[in-house]
């Protein structure tokens, strides 16, 4: 099967992972190229490619408690806040 040289409003947004609304705010930022043909708005293949090759990316960030290892939680915590026995005393959240 070959490949589409232009997709609808539509096809774009479906390949692409977004919305109409994030699709039209790109279009108006000048960030994704779209055209005209009658009254049909296309994106061609290669600019929604060039487009989506130009988000940033996700800088993982580090998070220091990740860093010592995982916590134990509190008993207080995995019982919803209800009363716990522990160690012969009843504690209440």
């Amino acid at each position: 099967m070959q490949k589409k040289l232009a997709l609808s409003v539509a096809e774009a947004c479906a390949a692409g992972g977004f919305g109409k609304t994030a699709f039209y705010e790109a279009v108006k930022s000048g960030a994704l190229r779209a055209v005209k043909h009658g009254k049909r708005t296309v994106v061609l293949s290669a600019d929604l490619q060039r487009f989506l090759e130009n988000l940033p990316a996700i800088t993982p960030q580090k998070n220091p408690e990740m860093e010592s290892g995982p916590s134990q939680p509190k008993a207080d915590e995995l019982c919803g806040g209800r009363s716990v026995v522990s160690s012969g005393k009843v504690r209440a959240r």
